[in-house]
């Protein structure tokens, strides 16, 4: 029997996403294509296709991770089933169902506005025969698809808009209160009882809301900055291409399996908001710092977290044998891993900018080196601090940055870091060219006030890390982020931008910039 399948492409998915204007919308405009996905292999099985023959996104009415009330949209933009139980000829018929239960999902009923839905939605299928890799057959196919934009004959109402921004204020004057009842009341549709974007009053959770996590706003700035997070997975095509067409479905399981986890870790341990989690990608909204029941945890530990459960979920089973392969060829192009793009920005920060920056960092940035951490920070005063952190890097810093943090003493206060700051501003010549002795030296003179010459802080942590910066690790600073600054190769420059980035962590609301 020949190898045919038939892949199906979604949309516009970010024309939808850029409707939107705060966190619930967001969610909403998300959570819209995930269902319209679903919906579609819903429809395809209701027509006979067996739910084994839908290799992409993976699909099992039986998986616990079906029933999830949390509202994480786990299925991807992409379609892919095997075309042995169905004509293409039929799809049509298939489309237009999926998106009249998705709409209706979303309390959409009427004939105007599942006719705009209808027109509004890309939803196109392409055939792949003798396709021995669907998912890399595809590819190509799909985005010429995805290039021919829809198009709404009637703008005189958009009903999307009307759902991001109603208000009901028989219930509450919150905004977005028509996305709230449909979320949580069973008998309109969704009853996602365990929606990550409310609180423990079943209130949606603002922006400022996300921020303050469960930390004391009026006391400590960082809790008036929220933070934008993306990640994609790096060198996943060097898998995906290697396939053989019984594995795909499996490889598919990974993914959501993946997605589902990193999505609960994010909400349960940091505080963070899942706006989708599919495929290898991820968008989310965290707090830059939250107390969970195992503690303290910060945004930097997120990464490192994802980063390993990524590699764990997707690595091969002889990986480790591939690894030593791969370092006496000298060749890593096959290992796996994870790139974010972070933007934290002051709470009042507009959201749809915030995401507009965190995707500059992703693929404009970390993108392009692979296996690593872009984060800015972007102050409300308007200055930002850019790094760019390996992920093999992130333990060394995640180790300094909660020791300064966690260091309550005179030895490591906001003072100590903001002299240390200018420290590495002024006599940047001597810090960056001072090795081994040397470099202990420079400590000792530049650091030799009363109270600096036996600081543990200055002259034993800050002078390790420091020295571990110049010698072993890739930290560097993104381009474009500081006009001023010109050497970004500059490690006393690089240590300015991450004591910045901890003195932040450290000072109380209303100090500083």
């Amino acid at each position: 029997m020949a190898n045919n399948y038939i892949a199906v492409t979604i949309g516009p998915v970010l024309d939808t996403i850029n409707l939107a204007s705060s966190p619930s919308a967001l969610w909403a405009a998300s959570y819209m294509m995930s269902m319209l996905s679903k919906n579609i292999c819903l429809s395809l099985i209701k027509r006979k296709v067996p739910q084994e023959d839908i290799v992409s996104p993976y699909f099992d009415e039986k998986n616990v991770l079906f029933n999830r009330k949390d509202g994480v949209g786990l299925f991807h933009d992409r379609v892919i089933f095997k075309a042995d139980n169905f004509n293409i000829k039929d799809f049509p018929a298939v489309r237009d169902e999926a998106i009249k239960n998705t709409v209706a999902y979303f309390g959409f009923t009427k004939d105007k506005d599942i006719k705009y839905f209808k027109e509004y939605f890309l939803v196109s299928a392409v055939l792949l025969e003798n396709s021995t890799n669907p998912i890399m057959d595809s590819g190509k196919k799909l985005d010429c698809l995805e290039l021919a934009k829809s198009f709404v004959s009637s703008q005189d109402s958009n009903p999307i808009l009307s759902f991001y921004n109603s208000d009901d204020i028989t219930t509450s004057p919150s905004k977005n209160d028509a996305i709230r009842i449909q979320v949580t009341d069973k008998k309109k549709g969704m009853g996602i009882e365990n929606w990550q974007l409310l609180d423990d009053c079943r209130r949606i959770r603002s922006i400022p809301d996300i921020a303050r996590g469960r930390g004391d706003e009026k006391k400590w700035k960082k809790y008036n900055y929220y933070a934008v997070v993306r990640s994609d997975g790096d060198r996943i095509t060097s898998i995906i291409q290697n396939l053989k067409p019984g594995e795909i479905r499996g490889f598919s399981e990974k993914c959501m399996n993946y997605c589902a986890e990193i999505a609960k870790t994010l909400h349960e341990k940091y505080g963070g908001v899942t706006i989708y989690s599919g495929g290898d990608d991820l968008l989310a909204l965290m707090p830059v710092e939250y107390e969970s029941m195992e503690g303290i945890k910060n945004i930097f530990e997120f990464t490192k977290e994802a980063n390993n459960c990524f590699i764990q979920t997707f690595k091969n089973p002889n990986q480790e044998e591939n690894d030593e392969a791969a370092k006496k060829s000298g060749n890593h192009s096959q290992n796996i891993s994870l790139s974010f793009g972070i933007f934290v920005a002051y709470s009042a920060f507009p959201l749809y900018e915030a995401l507009e920056q965190s995707a500059d960092l992703l693929f404009g940035v970390a993108k392009n080196i692979k296996n690593c951490v872009a984060i800015c920070f972007q102050k409300h005063s308007g200055q930002s601090e850019g790094l760019i952190i390996p992920n093999k890097d992130m333990q060394e810093y995640i180790t300094f940055h909660n020791n300064c943090i966690k260091n309550t003493s005179e030895d490591a206060d906001e003072k100590v870091i903001y002299s240390a700051m200018h420290k590495f501003a002024l006599f940047d010549d001597m810090f960056n060219n001072s090795a081994g002795a040397e470099l202990e030296n420079v400590f000792k003179n530049i650091f030799d006030g009363d109270k600096q010459k036996f600081n543990s802080f200055l002259q034993k942590d800050l002078y390790e890390f420091f020295k571990k910066l110049k010698e072993n690790l890739n930290i560097s600073m993104i381009k474009g982020r500081d006009k001023d600054k010109k050497d970004l190769n500059s490690h006393a420059l690089k240590m300015e931008y991450i004591l910045r980035i901890i003195k932040f962590f450290k000072e109380k609301a209303g100090e500083g910039e």
